[in-house]
C-alpha cells in the first residue's frame, strides 16, 4: 500500500518467529537463520534540521548514512536509539521502504516539524553455522540475536564518532554470519560475528570479525558491555570500541 501507519511497522518489534535449528549437513551446506525475530522497527520523532544524510539502498528504499553535527539526529541519537545504517521504513506514517532517494528527500522536505519517521536496524534475519544452530537453546538464540543486533548499532554509532576510526575501520554495512554465541551463566551473552565493512563508499569490502559481550537490562534492552574489531586476525589489529571496565 502508498500508506502504512507506523504502529504496523512497530508491531514488526514484538515478532518473534518459532526457532528451528537446522540440521548439520557438512562444511558446504547453507548458513542456517536466526529466525529469532525480525528487524528491530521503531518510530521516533525528530524536528528540523534533521542533519541526516541518506544513502539509497540496493532495491529500493533509502538508509541513514551519517549524521551532521549539530543536527537533530546527532544530537538525540543515543536518547532515540537511532544510528548510521539504520533503514528509513516511514515518513509521517507514509511507508518509503521502497521508494527511491528523490522520493524521499520530497516527503521529508514537505513534512512538518517535528516529523515522525519509522525506522528500522536494516539487518532482518541473521546467519548462523549449522554448528551453532543446534547448540543454541531458543532463549539463547534471542539473547543471541538482540546482542549482535545491539552491537552492530553501537559499532555504527561509535565508529562513526571517531574520525581515526571511520578512517581505519569504515562503515560496517551488513553482517555476514555469525559463527560463535552462548550465555553465561552471569547471564550474559557472548557472540562473535563477520561485519562487511568499506572504506570507500561500497565501491569496495572486506569482512571483520567482531566480538562483543552483551547483558539484559531489566527492562528487556541489551546493554554492549565490550566490543571489539579484528581487522586483521593474525596481525594482531584488534580494534577496541568499549572495554568492560567489570571483566
Amino acid at each position: 500500500p502508498e500508506s502504512t501507519r507506523a504502529a504496523g511497522f512497530t508491531s514488526l518489534a514484538s515478532l518473534l518467529s518459532a526457532w528451528r535449528p537446522a540440521p548439520s549437513r557438512g562444511a558446504r551446506s547453507a548458513p542456517a537463520a536466526l529466525r529469532v525475530r525480525t528487524a528491530y522497527a521503531r518510530s521516533v520523532t525528530l524536528a528540523k534540521p534533521l542533519g541526516i544524510v541518506l544513502e539509497e539502498r540496493d532495491g529500493g528504499g533509502v538508509r541513514f548514512d551519517s549524521f551532521q553535527e549539530g543536527g537533530a539526529a546527532a544530537e538525540q541519537a543515543a536518547a532515540l536509539d537511532i544510528a548510521p545504517g539504520d533503514r528509513l521504513l516511514a515518513v509521517e506514517g507514509v511507508d518509503v521502504s521502497r521508494r527511491g532517494f528523490d522520493a524521499v528527500m520530497a516527503l521529508l522536505v514537505d513534512a512538518p516539524s517535528p516529523l515522525r519517521l519509522t525506522v528500522d536496524d536494516g539487518l532482518d534475519t541473521l546467519d548462523i553455522t549449522p554448528n551453532l544452530a543446534k547448540s543454541l537453546s531458543a532463549d539463547d538464540a534471542a539473547a543471541a540475536d538482540q546482542t549482535v543486533r545491539v552491537a552492530v548499532r553501537e559499532t555504527r554509532r561509535i565508529v562513526g564518532a571517531s574520525g581515526d576510526q571511520q578512517a581505519s575501520l569504515g562503515s560496517l554495512l551488513r553482517v555476514e554470519i555469525v559463527p560463535g554465541a552462548g550465555v553465561r551463566p552471569d547471564g550474559r551473552c557472548l557472540v562473535r560475528f563477520f561485519g562487511i565493512f568499506t572504506t570507500d563508499g561500497g565501491a569496495s569490502t572486506y569482512s571483520c570479525n567482531l566480538s562483543a559481550t552483551g547483558r539484559r537490562r531489566e527492562d528487556g534492552s541489551t546493554e554492549i558491555l565490550a566490543l571489539s574489531a579484528a581487522k586483521d586476525e593474525g596481525w594482531g589489529q584488534t580494534i577496541d570500541l568499549r572495554r568492560d571496565a567489570g571483566s
